[in-house]
């Protein structure tokens, strides 16, 4: 009586997303028996396959399916290349069948799946426009790993899922927005999405001095050191706020590169005016007046920025020394 079985690929096979972020190339392969070989090489095969993924099965996953659209196509002829239309891992099951002088026959694969390979150092850093993100991409996924595997090579069944159980993923651990199908399984897709996060901080980071100028609490410390400046019979002065100074991301870091690596983090906790606190804060003394450089004809003052101190952080949110630790990685 015919059969078919599906001989290609083997039970037990692991395939791999390779280093560059593509899919592998899969050729199943079936065998129609008890039919002369000119007659079975004739009948069409109908081939199904599905890639499903659970990701609460992975240290840290969340409660959330990521499936490849199923694939089905007929066609006549022994072996089957699977076109994958998306990069994605999880559980591969290929089913194959046939109609055969009116009955049908099917097969089916057995323990295959699809894993994910990191990609090397080399690659990552050609990916990332600057040293700075670079380095942030080590801090967040301890090496630049996009899959619970070694880094610069390795491959693993299970994206990287942040430790937090925020949902947080890959080489740039990305959680807010929540990560896309693409953005878990394509490392290229990851590290796209921590660029375009990276940039906003950086706006955030430029746009924090003037929103601290523009706030009440700090017009109220400009009145205060005023206050105290009369007492000791001088005129009130105006007193400005600086830009923070800016380098660049590769060998100059300055307060603008600095602070846009905290936002990577997250902006965790609120400075004295009840905006985000960042990297670096208005001074104060210890009475909690403006400390102020002056001119030289005592007639202007600058306001100074300092860096907050790791002990005045938030200790619950994020890491309150992240910047020193992504200054601290190699890549």
């Amino acid at each position: 009586m015919p059969a078919i079985s599906l001989i290609a690929p083997a039970a037990g096979t692991h395939f791999a997303i390779d280093g560059n972020g593509d899919m592998p190339v899969i050729t199943a392969e079936a065998r129609i028996v008890g039919l002369p070989t000119s007659t079975a090489a004739s009948i069409p095969l109908t081939w199904t396959v599905r890639v499903r993924f659970t990701a609460s099965v992975c240290p840290h996953g969340p409660a959330r399916n990521i499936n490849h659209p199923d694939i089905v196509q007929t066609a006549v002829g022994s072996t089957f290349r699977i076109p994958f239309s998306e990069v994605r891992g999880g559980t591969l099951s290929i089913r194959v069948r046939a109609t055969i002088a009116g009955r049908h026959v099917e097969a089916h694969s057995a323990n295959l799946d699809i894993r994910g390979t990191n990609p090397t150092s080399a690659d990552l850093n050609a990916a990332l426009p600057h040293v700075t993100l670079r380095k942030i991409a080590r801090q967040e996924s301890g090496g630049g790993r996009q899959f619970a595997a070694a880094a610069d090579g390795g491959v693993g069944k299970c994206p990287l899922w942040s430790g937090d159980n925020l949902g947080g993923v890959g080489i740039m651990q990305i959680t807010v927005p929540r990560p896309t199908d693409d953005q878990v399984w394509n490392w290229r897709a990851n590290v796209a999405e921590g660029v375009r996060i990276f940039q906003q901080k950086v706006a955030a980071a430029r746009g924090y001095p003037a929103q601290v100028r523009r706030s009440q609490g700090f017009q109220t410390l400009v009145a205060q050191f005023n206050a105290a400046h009369h007492k000791h019979g001088q005129a009130a002065i105006p007193i400005d706020l600086p830009d923070f100074t800016t380098g660049d991301f590769d060998t100059n870091l300055q307060q603008l590169e600095l602070d846009s690596i905290r936002g990577f983090n997250g902006f965790g906790g609120r400075d004295r005016f009840g905006l985000h606190l960042h990297e670096f804060r208005v001074a104060v003394d210890a009475h909690g007046l403006l400390r102020v450089n002056l001119d030289p004809a005592g007639t202007r003052g600058t306001a100074i920025w300092e860096r907050v101190p790791v002990a005045d952080r938030p200790q619950g949110f994020g890491d309150p020394d992240y910047v020193n630790h992504v200054l601290a990685r190699t890549i």
